[in-house]
């Protein structure tokens, strides 16, 4: 009798063990996973910003071209070169909300919704 309850002990306990350690095991699993996905995030948000860095270089470039253009069209009367320097100044205004939603869709890549 002694000697099955102590088999029966045993078992239990090894049993617990082996749930112990497939419990460790899970945990360090998505542990693993989640520091993963933390840096396909980090990547994904370094990505962006460089995206937005480049993008707002070469925009304030092309703004200030356009800003001079103007200030020589205003100083020569030129009504047709100041209407071209506003086409370039208003099509850069009327882009930046698709700049936007690139940059989101670099960002959040997976769950951008078109």
């Amino acid at each position: 009798m002694k000697y099955e309850f102590l088999l029966l002990k045993t078992c239990d306990a090894g049993e617990a063990v082996l749930n112990n350690i497939q419990n460790i095991l899970t945990y360090e699993t998505y542990c693993a996973q989640a520091q993963i996905y933390r840096k396909y995030l980090q990547q994904n948000r370094e990505k962006a910003e460089l995206y937005y860095k480049n993008f707002k270089t070469f925009n304030d470039k092309i703004f200030n071209q356009a800003i001079e253009i103007l200030d020589i069209a205003i100083n020569e009367a030129n009504t047709d070169l100041a209407q071209s320097a506003m086409d370039m100044i208003n099509t850069m205004k009327s882009t930046y909300p698709d700049f936007y939603k690139a940059h989101n869709k670099q960002l959040f890549r997976r769950y951008a919704n078109g």
